[in-house]
């Protein structure tokens, strides 16, 4: 019987093991490059991963990002259910222009924010970052992924 529970627990263990390195295995990333900062940012390019986006974290390195890779250029939609920390959003056209700005995006808030110009790209970093940085609408993005 004991011998029993060991493999049991040992095949639990191994199966989570393995979904989890799965799952990593699925995470992709890239570089954004805004006023000569370089951010290391996750791609959601999925409509489960745009889904998620940044919820459920508690943190965020000062030099990374989320990168939403939208289907198709269109006025797009944000909000920041479950996502515990405050953001600047960046909307981006297919021509890598920023074409709309939310700066300190307060954290759990289930508003919904549309950009006011139709956006291929969406960047998520830490609030405040856009100002420090000195981010405005009509600059020029360099996005690699």
């Amino acid at each position: 019987m004991h011998l029993k529970k060991i493999k049991t627990f040992f095949f639990v263990f191994f199966f989570f093991q393995a979904f989890n390195f799965l799952n990593a295995s699925e995470l992709k990333f890239g570089h954004v490059k805004i006023e000569n900062f370089m951010f290391k940012v996750e791609i959601a390019d999925t409509n489960e991963k745009r889904r998620n986006g940044l919820m459920f974290r508690s943190n965020l390195n000062i030099d990374e990002g989320m990168l939403f890779i939208l289907p198709e250029s269109s006025f797009a939609n944000v909000w920041m259910k479950n996502t515990e920390i405050s953001l600047d959003i960046i909307f981006i056209s297919e021509e890598n222009i920023i074409v709309d700005l939310l700066k300190e995006v307060m954290p759990l808030s289930e508003k919904i924010y549309t950009s006011k110009m139709v956006a291929k790209y969406i960047l998520e970093i830490n609030s405040g970052l856009t100002d420090i940085l000195g981010v405005n609408i009509g600059d020029e993005v360099y996005i690699e992924y």
